[in-house]
């Protein structure tokens, strides 16, 4: 199936996407759509809160917290976002980090950026960027 090409009307009731489209922003809509074809898992927002407030915690402890083994939280994970609890963390991570750089006034060094979001130095936070940006903190910076 995969790259199939596949009608919407396959998919979905055309006439009452378009009527929802009509009422409501197209984002809004998509949600809803995919939320009723995939229901959210309570156990990984759970797992997404925890990492906003904490990206550093470890799997095992997490999978402790929420109540599943380390397997079964890897698992459901997978199927939520399509990754792992660990790159989830990594790019949440790096999702606040690059928030803070974005915003008016942040004045704040990389390293001393890099020290508050829990990398070891400039160094980890450069090559973490790098690797999931394509891009130096400095050029996320600019951009």
């Amino acid at each position: 199936l995969r790259d199939a090409r596949v009608e919407l009307a396959d998919l979905w009731d055309v006439a009452e996407l378009e009527d929802a489209l009509q009422r409501e922003p197209p984002a809004r809509v998509l949600q809803r759509m995919v939320q009723l074809r995939h229901p959210t898992d309570a156990t990984i927002e759970a797992l997404v809160a925890r990492l906003r407030v904490d990206p550093a915690l470890r799997v095992a402890q997490l999978a402790r917290e929420l109540g599943v083994s380390e397997r079964q939280l890897n698992r459901r994970c997978t199927a939520a976002v399509g990754y792992g609890p660990k790159l989830l963390a990594r790019i949440l991570r790096m999702q606040n980090i690059t928030l803070a750089l974005r915003q008016q006034g942040a004045q704040d060094g990389l390293a001393a950026l890099a020290l508050r979001f829990g990398f070891a130095d400039q160094a980890h936070f450069t090559h973490e960027s790098s690797e999931l940006y394509g891009a130096t903190p400095g050029q996320l910076r600019a951009s």
